[in-house]
């Protein structure tokens, strides 16, 4: 009798030890989820333009879970969109240094960057982050940051394509130009690359999403634009080219 009464306390002992732990596992899986679901109802606004409510669910999905590195990052794009600069400039900022290895995060930091160094803006109207000089020094300083191990981003160049023309550096806007051009070639050969391996894989949807992608960098490139148009009619016609048949 002894012996049981011992073993049951034992077992009392382990289960009150971890039982306070499996709580709090739950509750902390419980919050999560509460978070993504309010993060979910914030894109589908944010994607109508409805800011304010975004911004609403996007502060309840971060009091469930304030490291939600999604939520932050879209917070600070309502911000920007809200024309809320300061505020977006200082999240994005925040965000770069706190997640490195996210290139959007360092993206939407550099944008900021560039507007505040491009006059009249509001983001440097008011700025605490020193004269125009200054500001203009500073984007710079990250562009080239950034294009040192990121040198064929077309987002990268096109925004030294921005900075540099508000700034009078015509020799440099058309060089980072021509580089973003060429990047932006190389993008859409990937894009068609990836649109005919994703065919191939019977995913139409995910193929005809790169194709559009594809069409999109292509800009006024008529060979990229045609080879766009001849993928599509590829895999419209359900991978037979124009003027064949299955049987030929």
């Amino acid at each position: 009798m002894n012996g049981i009464k011992t073993g049951m306390a034992a077992f009392l002992a382990v289960f009150l030890a971890v039982f306070p732990a499996a709580c709090g596992s739950g509750a902390s899986s419980g919050g999560r989820d509460r978070a993504e679901g309010a993060y979910i109802a914030a894109t589908e606004a944010y994607s109508q333009e409805h800011y304010a409510e975004a911004l609403e669910y996007l502060r309840e999905s971060l009091r469930h879970d304030p490291d939600f590195y999604q939520a932050r990052l879209l917070e600070g794009k309502v911000l920007f969109f809200q024309n809320r600069m300061s505020e977006a400039a200082k999240l994005f900022a925040k965000l770069a240094a706190a997640y490195p290895e996210y290139t959007e995060a360092r993206l939407w930091n550099l944008r900021c960057l560039v507007i505040a160094a491009s006059p009249p803006s509001p983001a440097s109207a008011g700025s605490s982050a020193g004269s125009a000089g200054e500001r203009v020094e500073a984007a710079r300083e990250a562009l080239d940051r950034e294009l040192s191990f990121n040198p064929t981003d077309w987002r990268v160049l096109y925004l030294y394509v921005l900075l540099a023309g508000n700034t009078g550096d015509w020799e440099r806007r058309l060089s980072m130009g021509r580089r973003a051009e060429a990047a932006l070639s190389d993008s859409a050969k990937v894009y068609l690359d990836m649109a005919l391996s994703w065919y191939s894989l019977g995913l139409e949807d995910r193929a005809k999403l790169f194709l559009e992608k594809a069409r999109v960098v292509s800009g006024n490139n008529v060979s990229l634009t045609r080879l766009a148009e001849l993928t599509g009619e590829f895999l419209t016609t359900g991978g037979t080219t124009a003027g064949t048949t299955e049987g030929d």
